[in-house]
């Protein structure tokens, strides 16, 4: 039995091979290629992400110039500076209480939160606050101060505030 096929049969035949051959080139070799394609997409995002922390450690590193962080053993040195600058400017240390020690993940130092309660002018404590961005041996940020108006001591003021130094790993 000999079946014939006109010329447009035969071509339709050849197309719907050729389709389906196509789908089978597709869902075997494309589509697990794109699989691998989205999983490195997501790689990339999250090492971009990476890229950034460290992009902002070498930027924060280079705005310091030349201060340093000190080690766990250079935190008496470091916070006698602190103290010793605040002195020049006329405040008065009540008292000082480094807390334990924190790690930040990903990033080459650990910080140091410092309670303080001082007493002041507004005056002495604005420049204070400026002279921590002078300090030699240290890098200390505010996290947070607190200022309450004492009828003893006025025209003085009593602040709380919570210093972070950063400390080398």
């Amino acid at each position: 039995m000999k079946v014939e096929l006109g010329e447009k049969k035969f071509f339709v035949a050849i197309a719907a091979s050729l389709a389906l051959i196509a789908f089978v080139l597709v869902s075997s070799v494309y589509m697990p290629l794109g699989a691998k394609l989205r999983k490195a997409s997501q790689e990339l995002k999250a090492m971009e992400g990476e890229l950034e922390m460290v992009r902002g450690t070498i930027k924060a590193r280079e705005s310091y110039g030349k201060r340093s962080l000190p080690t766990q053993e250079g935190i008496s040195i470091a916070i006698d500076e602190l103290t010793r600058r605040g002195r020049t400017l006329g405040i008065n240390f009540i008292s000082i209480s480094p807390q334990k020690i924190e790690e930040v993940q990903g990033l080459p130092y650990r910080l140091l939160p410092i309670c303080m309660e001082l007493e002041s002018r507004y005056e002495e404590f604005g420049r204070f606050l400026g002279a921590l961005e002078e300090l030699g041996e240290s890098v200390v940020t505010i996290e947070s101060f607190e200022i309450e108006r004492d009828e003893r001591v006025l025209p003085k003021v009593r602040t709380k505030l919570v210093a972070e130094m950063y400390l080398i790993k």
